[in-house]
C-alpha cells in the first residue's frame, strides 16, 4: 500500500537506458551502453512513455534500422525498474514472439544488479518467469501474438507494445481490429494507460500503421541546414548523386541548395533536431520562428496532444548503420524490380506502397504494343525463354515470354489447345509445343528454357504429363494469393506408387508462387511510360505488332480489391473477362524468377550474350558442312535451318487464333461447363527417346552440356535463395 502512495518517478524512458541499459552482442550491432545520443531522434518517443508524460499513445512508422524495438524494450526495461505495472507486449506471430521474450531475457541477464534482482528467477517452477510470462516486482510482462483474440481479451494492462502492427490480421477471430481490440481493455486504468505501436508499412491502401499514423499528430524530425540554419527533414527526393556512383550522394538544401555530406555534417544536424507536428510544419511563420530559437508554439502544442505519431525513415540510420550510400546502391539494383522498389519504400522509405490496384485499360495497352517484331519473333534484347501453361477443362493455353536485361520481357508467343483435357491429344499437343524453338537475331536458337504448368484445379491431368517431362525443365505450379507469399516456394511431396504404398525415393516437386506479387508488378509495369525516340524504361512490356485484342483483355482482367480493414486484400477478376493470359504471363514471370533473372547482372547477361555467339557460330558452321555434303551428292537443294532444326518457329508460321468452344461466355467460375460429362484419362505413351542434339542450340550459362536433348540442357538451377522457402509435406494441401 504505502509503494502505491510513492510519487511517480522523475527518470524519464530515455534516462534509465543512458543510466542502466546495456546493449547485447547478440542481438544489436551497435556494442556496450546504450547512448540515446547516438539516436537523438528516439528520445521524445521514449519519453512519452514515462510516468511523469500525459501522452497515451505513441506510433512509430518507420524504416529499418532507426531503433524501434530497442524504444520498445527500454520501455520494458523502465516498467520493471522504475514505474512497476502489467505490460502487455503483443508480436505479429508466435515465433516473432518467442524471439521478443528471448531479446527480454537477455535484457535482464545483462543487468543482475538490476533488472535481475526484481524479475522472479526462470528455475523457480512456480511458473512466474516462463517464455510468455516474467513477473516482477509490482508488476508482470506478457507476451502474445495478434493471431489469437482469446489472449488479447484475457489480458487487461495499463501499458501495451504493439509491435509490427502491419503484420498483423486486419479482423482477429472475426471480432475486428487487433489495436482496437487491445485498447478497450484499457479504458478503466484512465490516464495510467501507455501504448506504443511500432511498424514498417506495407501496402497503402490496406496499410493499418498508416491509419494509425494519421490519427496522431503526424510529426517529422526537423534539423537546422548546416549552411543557412533553415529547419528541414530528410525526405528522397532531396538526396542527389551521379548516376552510377552512390558514393557521391549529398542531401541539397530545399532553402540554400547547400550540399550536406553524411559524415561530416549527419551527426551533428541530427543532435541538433526537434520533432515538429504537421499542424505547425506547414506553417511557415513558424518554421521562421524555428529558426530564432522560439519554440513557444510547440511547446503550446505538445500539453495538450495525447496522442502523437511520428514518421521516421532509415535516413536517420547513425553513422555506421545503414549509411546514405548503401541506400543508393539499393535503389539503383531496385530500378525495373517493382518488388524490390516496394521493399526499399517500405523499409528504407518507411512510406507505404501504393499498390496499382487498378489495372491499365486494355486499349490504353494496346495501343503501346511494340511495332518492330511480331509473334514468334524474338527480339534481340531477349537473353531466354520461358513459358507459363493455364490448364481449363477443355483447353490448354501457353505463353512463352522473353526476359531481358533492365528487367524488360517480351511476349513471343501464345499457344491455344482447344481440346478437352482428358483427351491425351491435348497432351501430345502440350509436348510438342513445349520443344519449340526460336531464331534470336544473334543466329542462335532459343528453347523454352523452363515451363510452369498450371495444377490448380486438375492435378490428375496435369501431374501425369509432368511426370513424363524433364524435370530441369518443366514443373507444375499451384499459385498462392497471399500477399506476403513467397514469390517461389517449392513443395515435395512422396508419390503413391501404385500397390498403395508411399515412395521413399520418388517424389513430386512443384512450385508454389506468389502470384499477388507477380500482378502487382506486372500491373505496375504496364503503366510504365516512354517517350518517343528514347530507349524504353526498366522494366518495360513488350507486346508484338499482331498480338491479339483478346489477349490483351486478359491480360489486364483482373484489379485489386483492398478490402474494408476486415477482408484480406485480393485480385478479383473483372465482369465477362477470362484471365487465361495474366495467370500464363505470371507463371512465365516465375518461372524466369526460377532461373535467378531477378538477381542477374550485367556480368551474367554478357555471359548468355557470349554463349549466344558461340551458338550461332555453331549452327553456321553445320549448315555450311551439311551444303557441301549435299553438294558432293549432287542434290540441287539447300539445306535451311529447319534441316537442323525442325521444330524452329516462324513469324510466319502463326496461325488464326483458335475460339475455345464454350457453352458460357467468359464467366470466372464456369459452373455450365463443369457440368459437362468427362471421358476418362487414358493411359499415356511411353516417354520418346531423346532427339540428337541441335548444333546452335542455346544453352544456359553455366549448365551442362554433356546431354543429348532435343530442347536444350536447363542443369543447375539458379534461384534467388532470399525468394525461396523448401519445405517437405507427405501429401499434397
Amino acid at each position: 500500500m504505502l509503494r502505491g502512495l510513492q510519487p511517480r518517478p522523475d527518470l524519464t524512458v530515455s534516462g534509465w537506458a543512458d543510466r542502466k541499459r546495456q546493449l547485447n552482442k547478440k542481438h544489436s550491432k551497435l556494442r556496450g551502453k546504450w547512448r540515446t545520443s547516438t539516436t537523438p531522434f528516439l528520445r521524445e518517443p521514449m519519453d512519452n512513455l514515462s510516468a511523469r508524460s500525459h501522452v497515451r499513445r505513441t506510433t512509430l512508422m518507420k524504416g529499418a534500422q532507426v531503433g524501434g524495438t530497442e524504444t520498445g524494450l527500454n520501455f520494458v526495461g523502465y516498467s520493471i525498474d522504475q514505474d512497476p505495472a502489467p505490460v502487455l507486449f503483443i508480436s505479429p506471430t508466435l515465433t516473432v514472439t518467442k524471439r521478443t521474450s528471448a531479446r527480454v531475457q537477455s535484457m535482464i541477464d545483462d543487468d543482475p544488479k538490476g533488472l535481475g534482482r526484481k524479475v522472479k528467477k526462470s528455475r523457480e517452477r512456480d511458473g512466474k518467469n516462463s517464455q510468455f510470462e516474467k513477473h516482477f516486482v509490482g508488476g508482470a510482462l506478457y507476451f502474445a501474438t495478434a493471431k489469437s483474440a482469446t489472449n488479447l481479451r484475457s489480458t487487461a494492462t495499463p501499458r501495451v507494445i504493439y509491435d509490427e502492427v502491419e503484420a498483423y490480421p486486419q479482423d482477429v477471430e472475426g471480432e475486428g481490429d487487433v489495436v482496437e481490440v487491445t485498447s478497450a481493455r484499457t479504458f478503466t486504468f484512465g490516464d495510467q494507460v501507455k501504448e506504443l505501436l511500432i511498424s514498417t508499412p506495407a501496402i497503402d491502401q490496406t496499410s493499418q500503421i498508416k491509419r494509425h499514423y494519421l490519427d496522431g499528430d503526424q510529426r517529422e524530425y526537423f534539423m537546422p541546414c548546416p549552411h543557412c540554419g533553415d529547419f528541414m527533414s530528410w525526405r528522397w527526393e532531396g538526396f542527389a548523386w551521379e548516376p552510377g556512383k552512390p558514393a557521391s550522394v549529398r542531401y541539397r538544401c530545399r532553402c540554400c541548395s547547400g550540399e550536406i555530406e553524411e559524415a561530416r555534417h549527419k551527426t551533428r544536424m541530427m543532435a541538433e533536431g526537434v520533432w515538429v507536428p504537421k499542424v505547425l510544419a506547414e506553417d511557415p511563420d513558424f518554421m521562421a520562428a524555428l529558426k530564432e530559437g522560439d519554440r513557444s508554439r510547440l511547446d503550446a502544442h505538445n500539453a495538450n496532444a495525447y496522442t502523437r505519431s511520428y514518421y521516421l525513415p532509415s535516413f536517420y540510420s547513425p553513422i555506421g548503420m545503414l549509411s546514405w550510400t548503401r541506400i543508393v546502391e539499393r535503389w539503383e539494383k531496385a530500378q525495373g524490380k517493382p518488388s524490390a522498389e516496394k521493399t526499399i519504400i517500405n523499409t528504407i522509405f518507411g512510406l507505404p506502397w501504393v499498390a496499382p490496384g487498378e489495372a491499365p485499360d486494355w486499349d490504353v495497352v494496346y495501343k503501346r504494343r511494340s511495332r518492330s517484331y511480331r509473334l514468334r519473333e524474338v527480339p534481340a534484347g531477349v537473353a531466354f525463354l520461358t513459358a507459363g501453361v493455364d490448364v481449363g477443362v477443355d483447353h490448354i493455353k501457353m505463353a512463352v515470354w522473353g526476359f531481358g536485361r533492365r528487367r524488360q520481357r517480351w511476349l513471343v508467343d501464345y499457344v491455344v489447345i482447344p481440346l478437352p483435357t482428358n483427351e491425351p491429344e491435348a497432351w501430345e499437343q502440350l509436348t510438342e509445343a513445349r520443344h519449340r524453338v526460336y531464331r534470336h537475331p544473334s543466329g542462335a536458337v532459343l528453347p523454352i528454357r523452363r515451363l510452369l504448368v498450371d495444377r490448380n484445379k486438375w492435378p490428375d491431368r496435369v501431374d501425369p504429363w509432368i511426370e513424363l517431362q524433364d524435370k530441369t525443365k518443366v514443373c507444375g505450379v499451384l499459385g498462392a494469393k497471399a500477399f506476403d507469399a513467397a514469390l517461389v516456394d517449392w513443395r515435395h511431396r512422396r508419390v503413391q506408387l501404385q500397390d498403395g504404398s508411399w515412395g521413399r525415393d520418388t517424389t513430386f516437386s512443384y512450385v508454389r508462387a506468389g502470384v499477388s506479387q507477380a500482378k502487382l508488378e506486372l500491373y505496375a509495369q504496364l503503366g510504365v511510360r516512354h517517350t518517343p525516340g528514347e530507349d524504353y524504361p526498366p522494366g518495360w512490356v513488350h507486346l508484338p505488332d499482331d498480338v491479339e485484342p483478346d489477349l490483351v483483355k486478359e491480360i489486364v482482367s483482373e484489379q485489386l480489391d483492398v478490402g474494408d480493414g476486415v477482408r484480406a486484400p485480393k485480385f478479383v477478376r473483372k465482369a465477362n473477362h477470362r484471365a487465361e493470359g495474366l495467370d500464363t504471363a505470371n507463371y512465365a514471370r516465375i518461372a524466369a524468377e526460377i532461373e535467378g533473372w531477378g538477381r542477374w547482372t550485367d556480368r551474367e547477361f554478357d555471359r548468355e550474350d557470349e554463349r549466344m555467339a558461340d551458338a550461332a557460330r555453331s549452327l553456321e558452321h553445320e549448315l555450311a558442312r551439311l551444303a557441301s555434303a549435299w553438294h558432293r551428292d549432287g542434290r540441287d537443294q539447300t539445306p535451311t535451318i529447319r534441316t537442323l532444326v525442325p521444330s524452329l518457329v516462324l513469324p510466319e508460321d502463326v496461325p488464326a487464333m483458335p475460339t475455345v468452344n464454350r457453352s458460357v461466355n467468359a464467366v470466372p467460375d464456369e459452373p455450365a461447363i463443369e457440368k459437362r460429362e468427362e471421358k476418362p484419362l487414358e493411359p499415356r505413351p511411353p516417354t520418346p527417346p531423346p532427339e540428337p542434339a541441335i548444333p546452335g542450340l542455346r544453352r544456359g550459362w553455366g549448365h551442362a552440356r554433356d546431354q543429348a536433348d532435343a530442347v536444350g540442357v536447363v542443369g543447375r538451377r539458379k534461384v534467388d535463395p532470399a525468394l525461396m522457402r523448401t519445405r517437405t509435406i507427405e501429401h499434397d494441401d
